[in-house]
C-alpha cells in the first residue's frame, strides 16, 4: 500500500511539474545560447566600446573626419569583400541574421493582434456579424454609419443611409444592414451599398434587430411599446407574444429565435419562435453569497434584489447571458438552456457591462479586482473579459490603463471601442488565435527557402575548410 502512494506522489509530482521542467530547461537553452553568443561577440563590441578608448576614438572623429571616413570606407570594402568570397562563418553570420529578423516579425505579428478599423474618426457604437462590421462615426458633429469588411483591408464603405444621429439605431446581420432614424427605417444590402432594398416610415423606433427567416431578411422592432417585424417586401411577420398586461422593454433576436424583456416583469425572460406565437418563460436569478452582499455593503453599495432588472441580453442555441442591475452593481448571469442551471462567471462583486455571445465565446468588458474604497490606479479602466464555453474557463484579454468596451464577438476574435488619449473612441479588432497575417506567411515562406539555400552552403563550406585543414596539416607534417 505505502509503495502504491509513493508511486501515485511521484507520477503527481512529476505530470505536475512537467510544465515547470520544461520551463527551466527552455531556460536554460536560452541562457547557455546566450552566454555563446556574448562569448562570441565580446571582442569585436568591446574593442569599439572601450572606456578606456572611446574617448580618442570620438575625438578622432571630430578633428580628423576624413581620416575617420576612410577607415569606414576601408572597412566597409573588406567586409564586403569578403561577402563576394565568404567563409563559413560569414554564411553562418548570415544564417543567425535571417532567423533573427524572422523572429522579430513573426514576433510582432502575434503580439500586435489589435488593428484599428480605418476611416473612423470618433466612433460612437459599432456591431458585427459574419465578417462585417458596422461603425456609427461622428464626423465633425456628423453622425454617418461605415462599414468594413473584416476578412480584408480595404477601407471602409459608405453606405446609403438615412439622416442619422449619434442615438441612431442601427444592427447587422451577414450582408444585409438596417438602420434608423426618427422617422423611417431602411435596410441595406452591403454587396450593393449604393441602393436601398426598404424604406419605411415609422417614428420612435427604440429598438431594432435583423435577423433572417424563411431565407430573406426579416426586420425587428420596437415602437411606442408594440413590436412589430417586416421581411423585405414590407410584408407583417408573425411574431411572440408576450402575456397580457405586459409592455416590451427590451428585444433580442439569434436565428429565429425571439427574446422580450417586459416593462412589468425585469427579470424575466421571454423566449419565443418567430412565426409563432407562444413563449417560455426564464425567471434569471442574480443573487449572490452573504459574504459577496456584506463586501458590497462595507463598501457603501447597497444590493437591491427586490427591484433587479435585466439590462442587457445576449444568447445562442446552449446559453442565454443576461446583465442584471441590482441597484449595487450589474452582474453577469448565465443561463445554460441544456441544464437549466445558473452560474455567474465574473466575480458578482465587480461592475460589468455590455455582453455578446458567439463562436462558442462570452465577451463583456468588466472592472476586476475594484475595491472602491481602496481604489488602485490600475483597475480604474474598463477591461475586456471572455468566458470560453468548451473549457468554462474566463479570462481577461486586454489588460493596460485604456479604457475598452463594448465588446462583440466576431469569428475572427473580438471587435470593440478603445479610449483614445484625446479621449475619442475608436474601433479595434483584437485577433483570437495565432494565425499569421499575410506579410508575416510571405516573409516566414521566404526566410525557409533562404536557410534551406544558406545551410546547404554552409555545410559544403565547412567541408571544404575542413578538408583543406586536413590537407594543410599533412603537408606540415611531411616537412617535419
Amino acid at each position: 500500500m505505502t509503495l502504491i502512494y509513493i508511486i501515485i506522489t511521484a507520477f503527481s509530482i512529476v505530470y505536475l511539474g512537467i510544465h515547470w521542467f520544461s520551463d527551466i530547461i527552455g531556460g536554460m537553452m536560452i541562457g547557455a545560447l546566450t552566454v555563446r553568443m556574448v562569448d562570441k561577440s565580446n571582442t569585436a563590441v568591446w574593442n569599439v566600446l572601450d572606456e578606456r578608448t572611446i574617448n580618442s576614438r570620438l575625438a578622432t572623429i571630430l578633428t580628423r573626419p576624413i581620416h575617420s571616413l576612410k577607415f569606414v570606407y576601408n572597412r566597409s570594402k573588406k567586409f564586403t569583400l569578403k561577402l563576394l568570397k565568404p567563409t563559413s562563418k560569414e554564411t553562418g553570420t548570415l544564417i543567425v541574421v535571417v532567423l533573427i529578423l524572422t523572429a522579430v516579425v513573426i514576433t510582432w505579428d502575434l503580439t500586435n493582434k489589435d488593428l484599428p478599423a480605418e476611416g473612423v474618426q470618433s466612433a460612437q457604437g459599432a456591431v458585427a456579424s459574419d465578417g462585417w462590421l458596422a461603425t456609427l462615426d461622428n464626423q465633425s458633429g456628423v453622425a454617418i454609419v461605415l462599414v468594413h469588411n473584416l476578412s480584408s483591408s480595404d477601407d471602409a464603405i459608405i453606405v446609403m443611409q438615412p439622416v442619422m444621429d449619434v442615438d441612431s439605431l442601427y444592427a447587422l446581420k451577414e450582408n444585409y444592414l438596417v438602420m434608423a432614424n426618427s422617422s423611417e427605417i431602411m435596410l441595406v444590402d452591403l454587396n450593393n451599398p449604393d441602393q436601398s432594398l426598404l424604406v419605411l416610415s415609422q417614428i420612435n423606433v427604440d429598438g431594432l434587430e435583423l435577423t433572417y427567416f424563411q431565407g430573406e431578411p426579416v426586420i425587428i422592432y420596437t415602437s411606442n411599446d408594440q413590436i412589430q417585424a417586416v421581411n423585405v417586401d414590407g410584408e407583417t411577420i408573425v411574431l411572440p407574444m408576450l402575456p397580457d398586461g405586459e409592455t416590451i422593454d427590451m428585444i433580442s433576436v439569434q436565428g429565429n429565435e425571439l427574446v422580450m424583456i417586459s416593462k412589468e416583469m425585469p427579470t424575466t425572460i421571454h423566449i419565443g419562435t418567430i412565426g409563432l406565437s407562444g413563449t417560455q418563460n426564464i425567471v434569471i436569478n442574480a443573487t449572490s453569497s452573504e459574504e459577496q452582499d456584506l463586501t458590497l455593503e462595507e463598501w457603501g453599495l447597497t444590493v437591491d434584489y427586490q427591484n433587479a432588472s435585466i439590462t442587457d441580453i445576449a444568447f445562442n442555441e446552449n446559453y442565454i447571458a443576461t446583465i442584471v442591475n441590482v441597484s449595487a452593481i450589474n452582474r453577469l448571469v448565465l443561463y445554460d438552456r441544456g441544464t437549466v442551471q445558473q452560474t455567474m462567471p465574473f466575480d458578482p462583486k465587480f461592475p460589468i457591462n455590455n455582453i455578446s455571445i458567439g463562436y462558442e465565446y462570452l465577451v463583456w468588458e468588466g472592472r476586476d479586482h475594484l475595491d472602491p474604497t481602496n481604489p488602485l490606479e490600475q483597475y480604474l479602466d474598463w477591461e475586456i473579459h471572455q468566458y470560453n464555453f468548451e473549457t468554462k474557463i474566463s479570462e481577461q484579454v486586454t489588460s493596460d490603463s485604456i479604457n475598452q468596451y463594448a465588446p462583440i464577438v466576431v469569428e475572427e476574435g473580438v471587435v470593440y471601442l478603445e479610449e483614445g488619449d484625446d479621449g475619442e473612441l475608436v474601433v479595434k479588432v483584437l485577433t483570437r488565435g495565432t494565425d499569421l497575417a499575410k506579410y508575416s506567411s510571405v516573409v516566414l515562406q521566404f526566410a525557409v527557402m533562404v536557410l534551406i539555400v544558406l545551410t546547404f552552403v554552409y555545410i559544403i563550406q565547412r567541408q571544404d575548410e575542413e578538408k583543406t585543414e586536413f590537407i594543410n596539416h599533412d603537408i606540415g607534417h611531411e616537412s617535419e
